[in-house]
């Protein structure tokens, strides 16, 4: 109730928590190139992923899983925000904790993406057919995501329906 949060001091918990939320967010947005942008108020709190302007959707699921694996959850909004909302009482030690788990996802996501396409490059690959992607394929914006990802690797990349594959 809202006596409950007056009598806790709730509210300027949550000012202070999301400052320094907000400070950690910013050394995550300065060391991950994978960071667009950081925003929030009080402890509702958004870590937008982007590459060269083009929303981050995979990574963004990509660090999601990586989080739940080891013991955080949150949500992802418009595809590409990690949208974190603890609760008012979480202890700053737990909210810090949870900034090293997000930090230690976005630097695998980013190095497996690196590797994945070092390898390819390694190998001469100038195409990748995408197989059973029915997510892509539906999306409104999947021709979009396709030249992202030829743009920033020099990859081309043909989406087909698995009953395709026998073509390949």
């Amino acid at each position: 109730t809202l006596e409950v949060i007056e009598n806790e001091n709730l509210l300027e918990r949550s000012r202070t928590l999301g400052a320094r939320a907000l400070e950690r967010m910013r050394e995550l947005k300065r060391r991950h190139p994978l960071v667009a942008d950081v925003r929030g108020i009080g402890l509702l709190l958004g870590i937008e992923l982007a590459r060269n302007g083009v929303p981050a959707r995979r990574e963004a699921e990509q660090v999601l899983y990586h989080c739940l694996a080891h013991g955080l959850s949150f949500k992802v909004g418009q595809g590409n925000v990690l949208t974190l909302s603890p609760p008012l009482v979480i202890a700053p030690e737990d909210l810090d904790a949870a900034f090293l788990i997000i930090d230690a996802a976005l630097e695998r996501t980013a190095t497996a993406i690196a590797g994945m396409v070092d390898e390819a490059r390694r190998h001469g690959v100038r195409a990748i057919a995408a197989v059973g992607t029915a997510g892509l394929r539906i999306a409104s914006n999947g021709g979009e995501v396709v030249a992202a990802v030829r743009q920033r690797t020099g990859v081309r990349i043909e989406v087909i329906a698995g009953e395709e594959e026998g073509r390949l």
